[in-house]
């Protein structure tokens, strides 16, 4: 890997964009901008992106303290907006990328908090690798830290894995993590922004779409934010039940239809070795009559999907070390 600080001093660096979008919660919202302000990045860009808050008028004094307080040098332009009406989570993430014009961006809430060298690390790393989608990790806490994620060997595995490999993991389990995300930002718009028919679940298609893509994902394994426990992704919001209800949808439309559209493409060595090792014995105790009218990879993706992602990627990284060896042999 090449060292995160080789650049400095090297070149000129690039202008980024964080996005901070906003939601009815402005309890820590001086601590998401202190910590983007904090920054040892020479060129921010700060866009604030409120999505139809009914107490935004009230906050937005507390925020433009806040910037006026904190900010350096290092800030280049703020932008701050505001819908009348709340459009969910995608689109007004989308409206903050249209406002954008750094040449990377990176996602960031009211309860999220960059590292102070998050952006030069990642920036770094991003440059040295021609990256044109940068995943990090990022660690949860509360009164403490409960988790890490992706886990450290996690991020080793993805990022030795093909961009179609990757694809069958993501067809079991959703396991990267949208924030600390560096995105290209001329390379999401030549793809095509967020998908706008899901209202609260913008990573997950996204990374269906690039794996789909054949596009290599790079994985920096740091840390890049921290953020608290919460939210509508972890079962402690009203919108829970409809972000969930998103996420089946994204099931059904971004992996299962996609394997009765392009069945014969869907054959890569992991998915196939596991198949192979497990879905033989599981299908004997499926009963239910809407999975035994699947063919036998839709049946696989629904049943381990649900089932076994753990012995899945157990058995992903047994293969690879299996593909290793076999390198191995025939080099020596």
């Amino acid at each position: 890997m090449v060292d995160r600080m080789q650049l400095v001093g090297t070149y000129e660096y690039p202008l980024v964009s964080v996005l901070s979008l906003t939601y009815k919660k402005f309890d820590y919202i001086c601590d998401a901008i202190k910590s983007i302000l904090d920054q040892n990045y020479p060129k921010i860009e700060l866009i604030i992106s409120d999505d139809g808050s009914p107490n935004f008028y009230e906050a937005i004094d507390k925020i433009e303290s806040c910037i006026d307080q904190f900010k350096r040098d290092n800030l280049i332009d703020v932008k701050i907006s505001h819908s009348e009406t709340n459009q969910g989570t995608v689109k007004n993430l989308n409206n903050a990328f249209r406002l954008s014009a750094g040449k990377y961006v990176i996602g960031i809430s009211d309860d999220l908090f960059f590292k102070s060298d998050s952006l030069i690390n990642i920036v770094n790393y991003a440059e040295a690798h021609s990256s044109r989608i940068t995943a990090s990790r990022t660690v949860q806490f509360n009164d403490e830290i409960l988790r890490e994620y992706p886990a450290e060997d996690d991020m080793i595995l993805m990022d030795r894995l093909s961009p179609h490999e990757l694809q069958g993991l993501l067809f079991f389990k959703c396991c990267i993590s949208a924030p600390g995300i560096l995105y290209n930002r001329q390379f999401i718009e030549e793809i095509g922004l967020f998908n706008e028919s899901y209202k609260y679940v913008e990573d997950y298609p996204m990374w269906l779409k690039i794996s789909k893509m054949g596009v290599k994902m790079d994985f920096f394994n740091e840390i890049t934010v921290k953020y608290r426990l919460g939210g509508f992704s972890n079962g402690d919001s009203p919108i829970t039940s409809f972000f969930n209800e998103e996420i089946k949808r994204v099931i059904k439309e971004e992996i299962l239809d996609f394997i009765d559209m392009d069945n014969r493409k869907l054959h890569n060595k992991i998915r196939n070795y596991y198949i192979r090792k497990q879905c033989k014995k599981i299908f004997y105790y499926i009963e239910n009559p809407k999975v035994a009218r699947m063919n036998k990879l839709k049946r696989s993706i629904y049943i381990l999907r649900f089932l076994d992602t753990s012995l899945y990627e157990k058995l992903v990284r047994k293969y690879l070390k299996i593909k290793s060896c076999k390198g191995s042999q025939r080099n020596g």
